[in-house]
């Protein structure tokens, strides 16, 4: 007997270390296997060649944003339409992504595009083909003409990344709205933004970045989804099985005398067809199908004003803070600060509050010069982001009307022209 039990309990101990052993080779596997990954991303990453274009605006600009527009629809064509896990596994692939940028200093108003090199072409014969009389130029990161840590003992910032206050498929305030002709005159979506950056002194700057990645079409199933059940639809029904079948003539007998005989969801369209939509629920609709209408992108908004310490001026927080604003609707969707990206006091806790304030803007600004964007790899910050469609983005960022009265706008003065095809040539 005792043998017996000795035996048992042998074999009880020699499954329990199995156990742990296959516990622990488990989790051993999990960690290599995400290390594998990060490292391939990492380098992936790294790898990748900038460039940064900067956009030269013409002075007699007509053209509406609907041009943007269309540049960013161009742009949607580097979408990978899915990236297979092998390719991450093995060369650490992610979807590729650019920047648009807005930069304001004492120097004016201008645009850049940082990109991969690889796309360059690309953004430059989408803007031709809207723009002729833009000027892309490639130049130095501008940056890089800063510090490499900032707050520093000589600047102090603050920023934030913008993300979607509701779903994706809500839209924001977008430019339609704002060229409406009033009293003859019509504005343009970027006139609070580039008037607020006309008026910095001195050191003070302000810079906005778009960050842009394009999307597939899951936040649009969610639209569509929504659509379906505002308007009062019922969800895709799967088709019913035998026991169902008879189930429902069961009981289509028995209710016969008093109740006329219905199939599956035939009483829920009748009740769908008949209902009647307020005008909220049909511009909110309206709204929903217009956005997913277009092509998306996965998108983050960051904006960074700083000085030099001495002269830091509060004041141009409330104007940059107002410049989002202007894109809000009670309605549909709005811009709000990403969690742990929000540099204010208030925000970071109580425990060593001055120093986790401090760190959390230099991981911004470490985030904002590296273009950094949601992806699977350990980052400084707690990166969010929204979908934003082209003609969203194109509200954003767009070169500004002629009628944009902002006094440091930088504009192309004169266009540079080819020589004629028969100036002689000097032997």
């Amino acid at each position: 007997m005792n043998s017996v039990v000795n035996a048992l309990t042998v074999a009880a101990l020699s499954l329990i270390n199995l156990g742990w052993f296959l516990a622990v080779l488990i989790f051993v596997a999990v960690i290599f296997n995400d290390w594998w990954i990060h490292d391939k991303i990492r380098k992936y990453v790294k790898n990748i060649k900038w460039v940064t274009l900067q956009i030269h605006v013409p002075r007699e600009n007509f053209k509406s944003a609907k041009s943007m527009e269309q540049v960013f629809t161009s742009l949607h064509g580097t979408y990978s339409f899915g990236i297979k896990q092998a390719e991450v596994y093995k060369e650490g692939k992610v979807e590729d992504w650019m920047s648009c940028e807005i930069v304001g200093s004492e120097g004016g108003v201008r645009f850049y595009i940082t990109t991969p090199a690889k796309f360059r072409n690309l953004i430059e014969s989408s803007f031709f083909s809207q723009y002729p009389e833009v000027e892309i130029e490639e130049v130095d990161d501008y940056t890089k003409e800063m510090p490499e840590v900032v707050p520093n003992e000589q600047y102090d910032l603050f920023g934030q990344d913008y993300i979607l206050a509701r779903d994706s498929f809500f839209p924001v305030k977008t430019y339609p709205e704002f060229e409406v002709i009033k009293e003859e005159k019509s504005t343009d979506s970027l006139s609070t933004l580039i008037e607020a950056m006309s008026n910095l002194k001195g050191e003070e700057r302000i810079w906005v970045q778009i960050l842009i990645k394009a999307a597939g079409d899951d936040w649009k199933k969610k639209g569509e989804a929504e659509i379906g059940k505002m308007s009062g639809q019922p969800p895709k029904a799967v088709a019913p099985g035998p026991f169902q079948h008879l189930f429902m003539f069961v009981k289509n007998l028995i209710m016969a005398p008093t109740v006329y005989p219905t199939w599956g969801a035939a009483e829920k369209k009748a009740e769908a067809a008949m209902k009647f939509y307020n005008p909220y629920e049909a511009d909110v609709m309206k709204a929903i199908a217009t956005k997913i209408g277009k092509v998306g992108f996965e998108t983050i908004v960051r904006v960074i004003y700083m000085d030099k310490k001495e002269g830091f001026n509060k004041a141009n927080l409330s104007a940059l803070s107002g410049a989002f604003r202007v894109f809000n609707t009670q309605h549909l969707n709005a811009f709000r600060p990403g969690n742990g990206t929000l540099t204010s006091g208030t925000k970071v806790g109580r425990t060593f509050k001055q120093w986790r304030l401090l760190e959390r803007k230099q991981k911004l600004y470490q985030a904002y010069r590296e273009r950094m964007v949601k992806l699977q790899i350990g980052q400084p910050l707690k990166l969010q982001d929204s979908v934003l469609n082209a003609e969203e983005l194109a509200t954003l960022f767009h070169p500004p009307a002629s009628f944009v009265s902002a006094p440091r706008l930088k504009q192309l003065e004169a266009k540079k022209g080819t020589p004629p095809m028969n100036l002689p040539i000097a032997g």
